[in-house]
């Protein structure tokens, strides 16, 4: 149940970090929404991936950023950082 709680936990504050930065509503986010359809720029990639590896205290590399296709990639990168 634990591990449960510690990815809704990490995919609510990575929803509220996407959500935030593109203006879009956290509702319109799901683990299944694909990065390309929120129309992210270089610029929005690097501010959001700065703000995820602050929050989490983690370090993500432009490769593994690169791999990312949906918000559940992302979410079990973070899980798998965090540990």
């Amino acid at each position: 149940m634990k591990e449960v709680e510690k990815a809704v936990k990490i995919l609510r504050k990575l929803i509220e970090i996407l959500s935030e930065r593109m203006g879009i509503h956290e509702n319109s986010l799901t683990v299944f929404s694909e990065l390309t359809s929120l129309n992210m720029t270089e610029t929005d990639v690097h501010i959001i991936m700065d703000k995820i590896q602050q929050y989490f205290n983690i370090n993500i590399n432009e490769e593994e950023i690169r791999k990312l296709e949906t918000v559940e990639d992302l979410l079990n990168l973070i899980e798998e950082k965090v540990g």
